[in-house]
């Protein structure tokens, strides 16, 4: 496997159900010697902690039904 770092790409996409259309950057970090980095850190401690996936979410109808769910009182 070659390695051939680059600097991020950055594209603009323009928010057009917005007044004045303001742009969004959004920046393709894959391609960036830290991308490669982190992601091997990730898989490593991943792998070492053991962690439940309990915030992960299937859908966004799974996420409204779990607040729908969530019980709220005056303290919180």
């Amino acid at each position: 496997m070659s390695i051939k770092p680059s600097a991020p790409r950055l594209n603009v996409y323009i928010k057009t159900h917005k007044e004045n259309r303001p742009i969004r950057p959004v920046i393709n970090n894959t391609t960036a010697p830290s991308y490669r980095i982190a992601k091997h850190i990730n898989k490593k401690l991943y792998s070492l902690l053991n962690l439940p996936n309990i915030y992960t979410a299937k859908n966004s109808q799974e996420v409204a039904i779990e607040l729908t769910n969530t019980k709220i009182n005056e303290n919180t």
